[in-house]
């Protein structure tokens, strides 16, 4: 049995639809696939996608072999995943390619702006599109609309803008649908601000000047979501006493960056520039957080 899976603590909808979708297209090729996490859904999974596909409940007999998606940080795997048994992983992250270089035979990390985007591709050069179902395409569209933050964001590729328009066609939407996904999605996060943000915040040893913990928080007006900085800063000093939030905002295009204190401030406007206001750091155009990760480990020398 192959299980695909993601990283430990929270899954996002690129780690969600990548999963529910390369198990549907392992399925195809005749394979006995599962698709198993045993973490908490973020917001980014939209109550509607929900609805679509999910992921398997099953009872593991210790011989599984194991595909893991949107993940290459050993540190953080699925709590199911036994690493000596990893046959293929996919990612979008830098930083650890040469840790898996003599470990998994089929990896595959790529600067591109989604998971998402490598799935469908794998469907297309299979031959497998006309069997992609269309709720599992609308799954793949808000994957890539979430990671390349509606296509703003500086890592999208023409990939994930061509993969799109393909998905668009299968899913049988129209140019709403980005709309209606952020939408919903802000109303989630509106709906309990504390459980958005601990479902999408990463705390990990590094090697930079950032600090360890970085939140991040995709919504449609920032401003108006500053208006709660009192609740936000309460909300992140009760995970770490130094930290960072990165607020997405779209409607304007840029994002506004809360941090903990005079040292943080420092260092983001030293690497991204913008403008301080108080304890709020307004960059000129989106990022992000996997963004803000790969420039802090670029000014660092890795």
């Amino acid at each position: 049995m192959i299980v695909v899976t993601s990283g430990k603590r929270y899954i996002d909808i690129d780690a969600y639809a990548s999963c529910v979708a390369y198990r549907d297209f392992l399925r195809l090729q005749g394979k006995d696939v599962v698709a198993v996490t045993g973490s908490v859904i973020n917001e980014s999974v939209a109550p509607s996608l929900r609805e679509l596909s999910g992921f398997d409940d099953y009872a593991f007999l210790g011989d599984e072999e194991f595909a893991v998606l949107d993940l290459s940080n050993p540190d953080f795997l699925d709590e199911c995943v036994d690493i000596e048994r990893i046959v293929e992983l996919i990612d979008h992250h830098a930083g650890f390619e040469n840790y898996w270089d003599d470990k998994v035979r089929r990896v595959r990390i790529e600067k591109i702006g989604a998971v998402a985007t490598i799935v469908f591709e794998r469907y297309r050069d299979g031959g497998a599109l006309g069997k992609l179902r269309p709720g599992l395409a609308k799954l793949l569209m808000a994957a890539i609309l979430d990671n390349t933050l509606n296509f703003k964001a500086k890592i999208t590729t023409e990939r994930d803008v061509a993969a799109y328009k393909e998905l668009v066609k299968i899913a049988g939407e129209d140019d709403e649908f980005a709309e209606k996904y952020f939408l919903e999605c802000q109303a989630e996060v509106e709906r309990d601000l504390a459980t958005a943000i601990r479902n999408d915040v990463k705390s990990e040893k590094v090697d930079f000047a950032l600090p360890e913990t970085i939140a991040q928080l995709l919504c449609w007006d920032g401003k108006e979501f500053l208006k709660r900085e009192d609740e936000l800063r309460n909300i992140l000093s009760g995970l770490s006493e130094n930290w960072m939030m990165n607020l997405i905002s779209l409607k304007d295009g840029r994002s506004y960056v809360l941090v903990s204190d005079d040292a943080v401030a420092r260092e983001v406007l030293r690497l991204f520039g913008g403008v301080r206001e108080g304890n709020v750091v307004i960059l000129d155009e989106v990022w992000l957080r996997k963004e803000i990760l790969k420039r802090a480990l670029e000014d660092a020398g890795k």
